[in-house]
């Protein structure tokens, strides 16, 4: 378990990576194990690192939907090549989720013309997105990044996007509602979707509030492996994924004085103008249909209640 430990610890101190990004590192560990016959011989190596990576990483909603895929596959009970083709075909499909968006964005909102574009955050997605975008865009198109407090993790998207050849302004987090009104539309990734809320960086209820009031459309790209049916997951699970406790306030610099710091924070899909999944765009009233067909693999229930043992 030291190579699953040597992924997994410092994704507890990741404060940038969006969680697509993050789930690569346990895949990673997984696939290592596999290969190497010191670990893939260790009696239930399987059980006690997908409970692990639960125990580690249950939190992040990618995290359960491909250890759920896994538990749901042939390859739960197969060899180490089981695992490692599992794994690398898991990867391949989900790869090119974020590009993938952009075909559903078009077809709802034309985007061949000069754009002001707010974003929020950090996203794999987001940043698969603009990388799948036309060059010929890059000069007609200008990009509002918000720096993203407490992390500062808006800055490393900013970065990137820069570096790809689009125009990125930064903006403090306070002004996304005034920046919003030279806008055209503003996107951001999601880490958890359910029926009534979706969970994303903190910063992105305010977005999705003034978006709602100015009526200046927020997009969310997201993709299946977000959605949690809160109807169908025990209590403990929900806990897990929707429940966040302050953090450490020493990021808010505001000492001697006490401080209140969150990462996360709910957001009404209902203020969302629609969802962008690689197959297409859902209006928040189709969440529910599409909720209904995700269910935990009754292996996957076992390994949950086992992360703790």
């Amino acid at each position: 378990m030291n190579i699953l430990r040597q992924y997994l610890d410092p994704v507890l101190h990741d404060r940038e990576s969006g969680s697509s990004e993050i789930l690569k590192r346990p895949q990673q560990a997984l696939i290592e194990m596999a290969g190497d016959p010191s670990a893939a011989n260790e009696k239930e190596w399987q059980r006690k690192a997908l409970a692990l990576t639960l125990q580690k990483l249950g939190h992040f909603a990618v995290v359960l939907h491909f250890v759920n895929a896994l538990c749901a596959s042939d390859a739960f009970d197969a060899g180490p090549e089981a695992w490692i083709r599992f794994i690398r075909n898991y990867q391949k499909r989900w790869s090119a989720a974020g590009s993938a968006c952009l075909q559903s964005l078009q077809r709802i909102h034309e985007l061949n013309a000069p754009l002001s574009v707010l974003l929020h955050s950090r996203s794999g997605a987001l940043i698969d997105f603009f990388r799948a975008l036309q060059p010929s865009l890059h000069s007609s198109w200008t990009l509002y990044q918000s720096v993203s407090h407490p992390a500062r993790e808006g800055l490393s998207q900013g970065k990137i996007l820069k570096e790809m050849g689009w125009e990125v302004k930064m903006i403090e987090d306070a002004v996304m509602g005034k920046m919003l009104t030279k806008c055209d539309m503003a996107l951001c990734g999601c880490d958890v979707l359910t029926e009534s809320t979706f969970v994303n960086k903190a910063g992105s209820m305010p977005l999705a509030a003034a978006a709602h009031l100015l009526k200046v459309p927020l997009y969310v790209l997201a993709d299946a492996r977000k959605l949690i049916n809160v109807r169908q997951a025990d209590d403990s699970l929900l806990d897990e994924v929707l429940t966040e406790y302050p953090r450490d306030d020493s990021e808010l610099q505001v000492a001697p004085l006490s401080g209140v710091n969150y990462y996360f924070e709910h957001v009404p899909c209902h203020w969302v103008r629609s969802f962008i999944f690689p197959e297409k765009a859902y209006m928040p009233s189709e969440l529910k249909e599409l909720l209904s067909t995700v269910n935990f693999h009754p292996r996957f229930m076992e390994l949950w209640k086992e992360r703790g043992e």
